[in-house]
């Protein structure tokens, strides 16, 4: 975590050492969802409304395409119920994408990769009428012998983005989040799990 933070915090300043770049705040409203799959039937969660905040940086590249690293924090997850009973994973990451855009006079578009690193979260289960939490640990063990629940702490995804630019540096984005690698821990004998996500949100560049 920490190698992850310093690293996107070197980018960050690389986006804002010269003149013409900026760096950025915004904050998001997301809809998240997670499909699983295993014996070749596929299921997909419920979604689940949640929140998204983060930096972003600018680094111009050539003309009007421009490098927008972020480092964000959000909470992925979804809905597996029926009648009121059932699971709600809330998974809390930090995030970064890298993004590479292009700029028009009011508006962008881009897409890169993204990597996420679980940092916490919990199983919310509810059961004829009675409800269970149980706590999310991101380390990957296929074989645990306490009462947690076990996920990978890597989530590898491809990020899309479009926004309009404001006046005084406001924008406004839509984007979206496809995850590409399972987060249940093994090699996915028994099945996968992916997240994804999408949502609007609004910023300001400084």
């Amino acid at each position: 975590m920490k190698k992850l933070t310093l690293a996107l915090a070197g980018v960050l300043a690389i986006g804002t050492s010269a003149s013409a770049q900026k760096i950025g705040v915004h904050a998001n409203g997301i809809v998240s969802t997670l499909s699983a799959s295993a014996d070749g039937l596929t299921v997909n969660s419920q979604s689940r409304f949640s929140w998204k905040v983060g930096l972003q940086g600018e680094l111009p590249l050539s003309g009007n395409f421009k490098l927008m690293p972020q480092l964000n924090v959000l909470s992925k997850g979804g809905k597996f119920t029926e009648d009121g009973d059932g699971v709600t994973l809330k998974l809390t990451y930090v995030e970064v994408p890298l993004l590479f855009t292009y700029h028009f006079s009011k508006a962008f578009i881009g897409a890169g990769p993204s990597v996420s690193i679980g940092i916490g979260g919990e199983a919310v289960s509810t059961f004829d009428g009675e409800t269970e939490v149980t706590k999310i640990k991101f380390d990957g063990n296929e074989d645990p012998n306490d009462e947690m629940g076990h996920l990978r702490r890597t989530d590898v995804g491809i990020h899309f983005i479009g926004g309009v630019k404001l006046p005084k540096g406001l924008f406004v984005n839509a984007h979206y989040n496809l995850g590409v690698t399972s987060i249940v821990p093994g090699e996915n004998q028994e099945g996968k799990m992916t997240n994804r996500y999408f949502g609007f949100g609004i910023g300001k560049n400084f």
